[in-house]
């Protein structure tokens, strides 16, 4: 395969960037910063239910505003995932419901917070 396809997962027990698509459909953009965009999203089995955040970061340079990012750490991000896996929305921390991954981007699915 390519170069998209030879970096290593970040999260080996994660669940697959076609697996968050057919889950999760992506409606408004909440914010954006330097390593990715955040983005509300509905689950598509229960469009009804309350609706969660899914931060997508990038695993790769990212170029915004004539301005080229550098990517997160791997560390960095696995140590995100993990403090938020341990927290489980306790000590006014988000609740991470799931993790996706692909070679590119890793989507991090969590509780939407209004206000």
């Amino acid at each position: 395969m390519g170069c998209s396809q030879s970096k290593e997962l970040l999260t080996p027990d994660s669940g697959t960037e076609a697996e968050y698509k057919a889950t999760f459909e992506e409606t408004t953009v909440l914010g954006q910063g330097e390593f990715g965009l955040v983005k509300l999203c509905v689950n598509t089995a229960d469009p009804a239910a309350d609706p969660y955040a899914v931060k997508i970061l990038s695993k790769g340079f990212v170029f915004k505003d004539n301005t080229l990012y550098a990517p997160m750490a791997p560390d960095t991000l696995k140590m995100e995932i993990n403090i938020l896996r341990t927290l489980g929305g306790q000590k006014f921390n988000l609740f991470l419901d799931s993790v996706y991954e692909s070679a590119s981007k890793i989507y991090l699915v969590t509780e939407a917070c209004a206000g």
